[in-house]
């Protein structure tokens, strides 16, 4: 297995040491491909070369994933939400990819995180959002920082981000909560369970 290390912009790939002196291996639809270490490899171009890239790498096998009844998700996190030229990664995503060859595993927690509407793009992506992933987010006075939290304990509008679920077609929701800093993990996934359950989840 080798650890690979995607930058959306060439200039971020060289501001890594010694990376302007190395030399792309392979390239892709136009992607350098570079060997950091014998196990690291990194690339880097402009987001849609990228994603050009990405999808010369996956569309191949995608046929018969889906001949197996099987679907290719994508998971979320809070950079999907940068902007290039307009559109975020995500935006991109969906042009290169139909909603058959490619859902997404919608993580309303860095949606958030990323600056966008977590209803708003669970709609947005109605037909391809079979599964999300929910955690709540708060900010802590303790360390000035924002925290994950169990469901109900956090700010995000969850009342409305359940509508939009409904709206988009959703069939299972995941309480993933990474951190819960210090607190048992069954008892905030008690919560979480608790607050859904009061909601009408079952």
């Amino acid at each position: 297995m080798k650890i690979a290390l995607q930058f959306a912009m060439p200039s971020e790939f060289h501001a890594m040491p010694g990376a302007k002196d190395m030399e792309p291996f392979e390239t892709v639809s136009g992607v350098p491909f570079y060997r950091v270490e014998p196990d690291i490899i990194a690339c880097a171009g402009g987001v849609s070369k990228v994603n050009a890239a990405m999808a010369a790498e996956i569309k191949p096998v995608l046929p018969a994933l889906i001949a197996g009844g099987h679907r290719f998700m994508y998971h979320n996190h809070h950079m999907e939400f940068a902007r290039f030229d307009g559109k975020t990664f995500l935006d991109l995503l969906c042009e290169t990819f139909t909603p058959e060859e490619c859902g997404v595993t919608l993580d309303t927690y860095w949606v958030q995180a990323g600056g966008g509407d977590p209803a708003y793009w669970l709609r947005r992506l109605s037909g391809r959002v079979d599964c999300v992933h929910f955690k709540d987010m708060v900010f802590s006075p303790e360390d000035k920082a924002v925290r994950m939290a169990a469901i109900g304990d956090g700010n995000m509008n969850y009342p409305e981000i359940l509508r939009a679920c409904e709206d988009a077609g959703v069939q299972y929701a995941f309480v993933e909560q990474d951190n819960c800093y210090g607190v048992d993990p069954f008892l905030c996934l008690k919560r979480s369970y608790d607050w859904l359950h009061a909601q009408g989840l079952e």
